[in-house]
């Protein structure tokens, strides 16, 4: 018998030994090799590798060498922890394959993964709830009557992070944007860059700071999508001609100009239309398309930068001080 019992010992210590430390190394390797190509695998084996695999050598080293009884404290300790974080990798795995497997559909990618860890995480709670029931010999019932009290506690400690959390949800849930939009809200504007649960951080165009607007206020204000993945970005601009230029040749030199941007997209066509016999000049007001909202920018001051030299070159005279003279009737007496 005793001879039966060494023979364990030295092959669970040995298998802990030299076990932990080689597969400690293969997942190293393995997070190296897919952290570039898939991220979001790597992130799952990292996962494994610091939580998973160090629980399983500790829960054998107790068990199986020091031979420690699993009624004991620091045995059920080990033990749930090394339930707890199975779970948890098991349903990331779960998430993986739902998201981007070959089980992956259109309707599972669209949703959010704010609305996707949000449910990873109450099946953890359940989880964790029956694993504390059979290794601790909790009641449910009792546990979950002390939640309901202890939540209601929490709820008014946490309220404003509360707020935040269930406006994010909101948000998401109703799948307004996502990282890599543009949006409109009060005075700022700019690109998504992250989404949380706190949170939605934008970058600006103008000197590409980065402003946090909180969930709560963004559900509860009103928010402009310029421009998405399913939707392109649509602007309009104003050009003034002097009242010398007829506004056939006026909106000819726009249209010309217009296509001859590559960045501003044929379809949805662009559109030409006069909209003020201002004191200075005749407005017109052009309506453009481009893929995003960086290609707006980058369109205005190329079509700008066009029609003022297509002005030059055709002698068409944009607006100035010298219109109300023509107007008028005065003479446009250019001044040295």
């Amino acid at each position: 018998m005793g001879d039966a019992f060494s023979g364990d010992l030295a092959f669970w210590t040995a298998a802990v030994s030299l076990g932990y430390p080689i597969g400690a190394i293969v997942l190293v390797e393995i997070h190296r090799h897919l952290r570039d190509p898939q991220p979001q695998i790597a992130r799952l084996v990292q996962l494994v590798q610091v939580t998973v695999l160090p629980l399983v050598a500790v829960h054998l080293l107790l068990s199986r060498v020091m031979g420690l009884d699993g009624d004991s404290p620091s045995a059920k300790l080990v033990l749930t922890a090394l339930s707890i974080s199975t779970i948890n990798a098991l349903l990331m795995g779960l998430n993986l394959i739902v998201r981007a497997g070959p089980m992956a559909s259109e309707a599972m990618q669209r949703t959010p993964g704010l609305m996707l860890d949000l449910m990873r995480l109450v099946l953890v709670l359940v989880a964790s709830a029956f694993v504390a029931s059979e290794i601790w010999s909790v009641d449910l019932g009792s546990l979950l009557a002390a939640l309901g009290v202890g939540s209601v506690v929490i709820g008014l400690a946490l309220q404003d992070t509360l707020s935040g959390l269930f406006s994010g949800v909101s948000l998401m849930s109703g799948r307004f944007f996502r990282e890599g939009d543009w949006i409109e809200f009060g005075e700022a504007s700019g690109k998504i860059v992250r989404m949380d649960w706190r949170s939605v951080t934008i970058e600006t165009l103008d000197d590409e700071r980065l402003m946090v607007i909180p969930n709560s206020q963004l559900a509860q204000g009103v928010f402009t999508v310029m421009s998405s993945a399913t939707r392109v970005f649509g602007q309009n601009l104003y050009v003034k001609f002097g009242y010398g230029v007829p506004p056939a040749r006026a909106m000819q030199a726009i249209d010309e100009t217009v296509r001859s941007v590559g960045l501003i997209l044929k379809d949805p066509a662009h559109d030409i239309d006069l909209m003020e016999m201002a004191p200075d000049g005749i407005a017109y007001e052009v309506t453009i398309h481009t893929q995003t909202r960086e290609d707006g920018e980058a369109a205005t001051t190329d079509f700008l930068r066009r029609l003022w030299y297509r002005c030059q070159r055709d002698q068409l005279a944009l607006a100035g001080s010298l219109n109300t003279r023509y107007r008028l009737g005065e003479p446009a007496a250019l001044t040295p």
